[in-house]
């Protein structure tokens, strides 16, 4: 990159943007990206490749391999699921499922677990996509199950902390495991372990072979055993995705930072595949000194050139995270544009409280010097001021879908992406244009004394406008692109307490530091 400013770099670009599904394909390891809505292969050297998906392949979330090198992907919004022959074709073989979360295979069968409707788990015929039978209903949105050698099938259920074990032959459901944290994916160790991943602690624990109970029998003798089943054989970061063994190497994916870790031999000292860091970066903020991002999955701090883990995505604890805005009360505001709610974060014990709902697609949020919250309802191509009693205030609408958000003195700052333009918001009258003419601008920062920096997202440059109407480029050559979505994301810029300017690349996770000439 390039351009006035002299450019630092904080974090460095992350090969995998979130790290999800795994599965072993001839030596090499496919791996899904639901947020950068990517496939992509790793060699056993750590280096990583994209895989072309078919057009419409939305948030791939899951991926399983057969025998003879037929490659299942399951993919969310809209849900499908795709089959790739090993000439290389792809088709949608998924009109009969509703989001599919997990896939698996195994002796010529296939297995399907849906996050929509019954969230039903479906045996399918591999080659169509027809339902053969349903399994299971009703279990909530289950993570990524597995097929076991004995032809049983292992689910985890995150949303309940368990794991079930289902029969296919008899469709007989039992729990195999209660009282864990977050169950994000089940699988075999190189010597015949069964695992399980708690996402939400980081443990892989061993689980017994033996279920101790049906689904609908509900005692505490059964419960007691249920949690006797399992051991903790490791403690890594929460955000554990999956587990897969290839060849001689067991590999577990991070969704939180895109990491993937290898043990070879299994047990024995774990190796850094593919590092991890930030994921789809959306907000950026500063507490005291230090950059706190929301990126998708989580709130991190970037301190002494290492990534801390504030907060990850919880369910109802913590929606997905993209618009972040800071203070200095050790409190942050974070938007969740799908679920249309803001939340207030406490940085210290990393929870989340939601504080309001029912908003079209919140991208960025401000807090103005006087405690007010400013958001941008994207959705709804309106401005709104958050008031007493929590309630939405139009501040401005019938906006091109506004995106960034800054303040200068009592005037609110807005930009549209799709119209090309920054907007100067008052309380009362029509907006007025103080830039025009660019090339998606998608965000904004400025402080008293500073310029108007303006993040210009296809152009990939970011232009300081000074107070008396002039322009300069601080910097070029940046990767700025938003992942697909709906309606515009932000593109994270702030200003640091020393006056340099601070960047995220949603793009590539990548943060920068512009020392402004």
């Amino acid at each position: 990159a390039t351009g006035t400013g002299r450019l630092e770099s904080v974090w460095p670009a992350t090969p995998l943007r979130g790290a999800g599904g795994l599965a072993c394909d001839d030596g090499h390891l496919l791996v899904t990206e639901p947020l950068a809505g990517r496939l992509s292969t790793v060699t056993a050297d750590g280096r990583v490749s994209r895989v072309t998906l078919p057009k419409g392949s939305g948030e791939p979330t899951d991926v399983a391999v057969n025998r003879d090198g037929v490659v299942f992907v399951a993919a969310m919004n809209p849900g499908a699921l795709w089959r790739r022959e090993p000439s290389g074709g792809w088709r949608n073989i998924g009109a009969a499922v509703s989001d599919p979360v997990g896939v698996a295979v195994g002796k010529g069968r296939l297995f399907v677990a849906e996050c929509a409707g019954e969230t039903r788990v479906l045996h399918l015929d591999p080659d169509t996509g027809a339902i053969v039978e349903v399994l299971a209903t009703h279990l909530g949105c289950p993570g990524r199950l597995s097929l076991e050698p004995e032809g049983t099938l292992l689910v985890p259920l995150p949303e309940r902390g368990e794991v079930v074990v289902i029969n296919p032959a008899t469709r007989e459901t039992s729990v195999g495991a209660r009282g864990l944290d977050l169950p994000s994916a089940t699988g075999r160790s190189p010597d015949g372990i069964r695992l399980v991943l708690e996402a939400g602690s980081g443990r892989v624990r061993s689980l017994a072979t033996r279920p101790v109970e049906t689904a609908q029998g509900q005692t505490d003798r059964a419960t007691s055993s249920a949690k006797a089943n399992l051991r903790t054989l490791l403690s890594l970061e929460p955000g554990l995705a999956d587990v897969v063994v290839c060849g001689e190497t067991l590999v577990i994916s991070n969704a939180v930072d895109g990491s993937l870790s290898a043990w070879k031999p299994w047990p024995g000292a774990r190796r850094i595949l593919v590092p991890g860091g930030l994921v789809a970066p959306g907000g950026l903020a500063f507490d005291g000194s230090d950059p706190i991002i929301a990126d998708g999955v989580s709130v991190k701090r970037i301190r002494n050139g290492k990534l801390q883990l504030i907060a990850m995505t919880r369910f109802d604890g913590m929606p997905p995270p993209v618009g972040l805005a800071g203070s200095d009360t050790g409190l942050a505001w974070i938007t969740s544009p799908q679920r249309g709610e803001l939340f207030q974060l406490d940085l210290g014990r990393g929870a989340a409280t939601r504080i309001v709902a029912g908003l079209d697609w919140p991208t960025s949020v401000l807090r103005t010097p006087g405690g007010e919250l400013i958001v941008a309802e994207t959705g709804a191509g309106r401005v709104v001021r958050i008031g007493l009693g929590l309630l939405p205030y139009t501040l401005a609408g019938s906006l091109m879908s506004p995106v960034g958000l800054t303040a200068r003195g009592e005037r609110i700052l807005t930009s549209e992406p799709r119209g090309g333009r920054v907007l100067s918001l008052r309380r009362e009258g029509v907006p007025t244009v103080i830039a025009s003419d660019l090339a998606a601008p998608a965000g904004l920062a400025t402080t008293r004394g500073r310029p108007l920096y303006i993040a210009v997202e296809r152009a990939g440059t970011i232009i300081a406008r000074s107070s008396d109407g002039s322009e300069h480029r601080v910097a070029e050559g940046l990767s700025l692109r938003t992942r697909r979505a709906p309606h515009p994301l932000p593109i994270p810029i702030a200003i640091a307490p020393d006056g340099s300017v601070y960047v995220a690349s949603p793009e590539e996770g990548s943060v920068v530091r512009i020392i402004p000439d």
